[in-house]
């Protein structure tokens, strides 16, 4: 018989250290950025600070928008 286990969504968290390599920014600026709402909200994990992974690509998205045309 299989056990079927209910679990609850998780929020799909990126370390602030990854997020910050994929956007190629220090950490630091990142923390300055989203203390002025320029950054996805960055929360505490235990002793490791996460983004939203929805929320970074969004942003991240935005700034790397190469659909436009010349």
């Amino acid at each position: 018989m299989t056990k079927c286990l209910r679990q609850q969504p998780q929020p799909a968290l990126l370390s602030l250290a990854l997020a910050c390599k994929r956007a190629g920014i220090a950490t630091v600026t990142a923390a300055k950025l989203a203390e002025r709402g320029e950054f996805p909200r960055v929360s505490w994990v235990g002793s490791k600070r996460v983004v939203g992974l929805r929320a970074f690509e969004a942003w991240l998205a935005e700034r790397t928008d190469t659909s436009a045309t010349t």
